[in-house]
């Protein structure tokens, strides 16, 4: 940062300061002088445009009720279409429109093909007894052609150098339609019809251009007068200048404002001047003290990027080692051992376990302190992965005597975009807390979504549990790195206070939002928001929960070719509660299949192929009929093909886990759960 230098303020500074203010104030004043002269001006145009257009309007529709009226008058049609009476015509409508509506022209014309002239008061628009002159015989054609389309038209004709409105109807009888004439009422725009406009809409010098080539558009506005699509003229005015007001207001009222900005602007810069000393003094002061802190924040931040590569490192050299010691503790609890040695070998086993935990968490808070975690969007079966979890800590929950169960809401989408691995995570931390931490009782994961439109969902996911609690007083500090609950929660339970920081930090991540609700000795409530894209929503046959659990264990029947005591099969399927009844072969099955129901029945599938007969599902279905179908569930060996996989409700590929045999049962048995 720059360091600034002392400067002093003269008079001449002043004195532009003082006219910088007075010429921005006057500037100020001009320019909106002018825009608000202008905006009444151009608005004062648009109302009169509006005003005139408004006025011929309804001036033709006028004509139009007239000629109408007129024509459909049973005396009309008696008088002129079946006697022809031109005293009358005279007398009832000349005088009538000339009197009361200023419309001095009339004429009538046959309805023959060449319109011969009935009646005309003017030579310019028909003789007796002569056809129809030039100037209304498109009209008439046009409004004739259009019969019972219209009673009437109204439009504007020029003749010669004036421009006339005229209206067209029929003469008619409703009950000899067949026979009629028509009637034409012709009106002059003339200076008294402008002169009328003018008086009535507040204008000044309105006027008609019946030469259109004599027109030029200038800063007068103009309204264009057609017959049909050919413009005959141009009807020009003036509004009422009454724009030019609005300078007599804002001239005085801006100069006195602009002499009371000037005079405020003096005396602050007067101000400034006291001020300008100390000020500078305080910024060189503040200038240095940041060009300290900005050298302080450098090395912390270089100490910090050390701190964490040593972190990384160091997870990753702990890291391989203890993967050795677990592997050879797992190789050691194969070999024959006394009880004692067991308890040791246990002993040996959870703490390496909880040491490698430790270790993975401290590799992942480095990851994320540094920077080096980034999202990776790919679509999730939401309903798949949560199962899944329920999988893999279920057996937790069977050593802990606790009730674990999920459930899905409905609104729940069948297929969603996010990060996979680092939603997995969060789930499994806060499911492996709340088992943790719960003595007695149940751990459920609840999973709800609301639909925002547009293929866009919020889903929300609790863990809700029994637990041991957490104070009133620590909910605000509980996701900060490295803290843990004190009292006894630290003497019962191990951890570094790591676990939580990280779901915390994977949440932010994901641009999402978590939160706890808790009493103490209650139980714990922790959820978290996420918004999400919704790939594929839940359909009525999809809309079913079969990754919960079962209130019951299951009866099982294994069928496989070695029967011990050592059994991995069975020993898998009653760690979690299962009761387990074996065969040697379909055969010893098929008998014991009509004396007992099972829940579902395992067939090991053998490597040898020449076996394969001794194992085959057939025997087993033919024992079946008549009772409800039981599930066949095969266990093949991995890249294994000599089976057929029609003759079974679903495989499962070697190796083999306890999440893995949960789930295919859970996902084959439908609507049982485990427990």
């Amino acid at each position: 940062m720059s360091k600034f230098r002392k400067t002093k303020l003269v008079f001449k500074d002043i004195f532009s300061y003082f006219l910088g203010g007075f010429s921005l104030c006057f500037i100020a004043l001009f320019f909106t002088a002018y825009y608000s002269y202008h905006t009444i001006y151009q608005q004062a145009i648009d109302e009169s445009s509006a005003a005139i257009k408004g006025a011929l309007t309804t001036e033709q529709r006028k004509m139009s009720s007239l000629v109408e009226s007129y024509g459909y008058w049973g005396q009309t049609y008696n008088h002129v279409v079946k006697n022809f009476d031109t005293a009358w015509i005279d007398e009832n409508i000349l005088s009538d429109v000339r009197t009361n509506f200023s419309i001095p022209y009339v004429a009538i014309f046959d309805n023959d093909l060449n319109f011969t002239t009935l009646y005309s008061n003017n030579i310019n628009f028909g003789i007796a007894k002569k056809l129809v002159p030039s100037v209304l015989s498109q009209p008439l054609i046009q409004f004739k052609d259009g019969i019972g389309k219209a009673k009437s038209t109204t439009t504007f004709l020029k003749d010669g150098d004036k421009i006339y409105m005229v209206s067209i109807s029929k003469i008619t009888d409703n009950t000899k339609a067949s026979k009629y004439a028509f009637l034409v009422l012709i009106k002059p725009v003339t200076e008294v019809y402008m002169d009328q406009l003018s008086e009535d809409y507040a204008l000044a010098n309105v006027d008609l251009v019946a030469i259109p080539a004599e027109f030029q558009l200038g800063s007068k506005p103009s309204l264009t007068i057609k017959e049909e699509d050919k413009i005959i003229g141009y009807l020009t005015w003036t509004p009422r200048d009454s724009a030019t007001n609005i300078l007599k207001i804002l001239i005085p009222a801006g100069f006195i404002v602009g002499l009371l900005l000037t005079f405020i602007g003096f005396m602050i810069t007067r101000q400034i001047i006291r001020a300008n000393s100390g000020y500078t003094e305080i910024l060189e002061e503040l200038a240095q003290a940041a060009n300290e802190l900005m050298a302080a924040k450098e090395k912390s931040d270089i100490s910090s990027e050390a701190k964490t590569r040593f972190l990384s490192m160091m997870s990753h050299e702990i890291k391989t080692p203890m993967n050795g010691l677990m592997g050879m503790i797992t190789l050691l609890k194969d070999t024959e051992l006394n009880d004692t040695q067991i308890q040791y070998v246990n002993t040996m086993e959870n703490s390496t376990d909880s040491l490698l935990k430790l270790v993975d968490n401290i590799l992942e808070f480095s990851k994320l302190e540094s920077g080096e975690v980034s999202v990776m969007f790919s679509d999730i079966n939401i309903r798949q992965m949560v199962s899944e979890i329920h999988g893999l800590l279920y057996p937790i929950s069977i050593q802990k005597k606790l009730k674990f169960e999920t459930h899905f809401d409905d609104t729940v989408p069948m297929i969603i975009r996010s990060d996979a691995i680092r939603l997995r995570q969060i789930i499994l931390h806060l499911v492996t807390n709340a088992l943790k931490f719960t003595k007695v009782g149940s751990v459920r994961i609840n999973v709800t979504a609301v639909d925002m439109g547009n293929n866009y969902c919020e889903i929300s996911i609790q863990i809700i549990d029994t637990g041991i609690g957490i104070p009133d007083g620590i909910k605000e500090t509980l996701f900060q790195d490295f803290f843990q609950v004190d009292g006894d929660i630290n003497r019962t339970h191990d951890g570094a206070g790591l676990g939580l920081s990280i779901v915390k930090n994977i949440v932010t991540l994901l641009g999402a939002k978590i939160g706890v609700e808790s009493k103490l000795g209650q139980g714990s409530v922790f959820w978290f928001q996420l918004g999400a894209e919704t790939v594929t929503k839940l359909t009525t046959s999809d809309n079913k929960d079969n990754s919960s659990l079962l209130p019951h264990s299951l009866h099982l029947l294994l069928i496989e070719e070695e029967i011990n005591d050592g059994s991995y099969t069975r020993h898998l399927l009653e760690k979690v509660g299962n009761q387990v009844t074996t065969a040697s072969n379909v055969a010893i099955a098929a008998d014991m299949l009509p004396h007992t129901q099972y829940d579902a029945i395992l067939v090991n599938i053998p490597e040898n192929e020449s076996l394969n007969g001794d194992f085959s599902p057939i025997m087993i279905k033919a024992a079946m009929v008549g009772q409800i179908p039981t599930p066949i569930v095969g266990i093949a060996q991995q890249g294994d093909t000599f089976y057929d996989t029609n003759q079974y409700d679903h495989i499962i590929t070697t190796p083999l886990t306890s999440s893995k045999l949960n789930t295919a049962l859970s996902d084959i048995i439908g609507s049982k759960q485990f427990y």
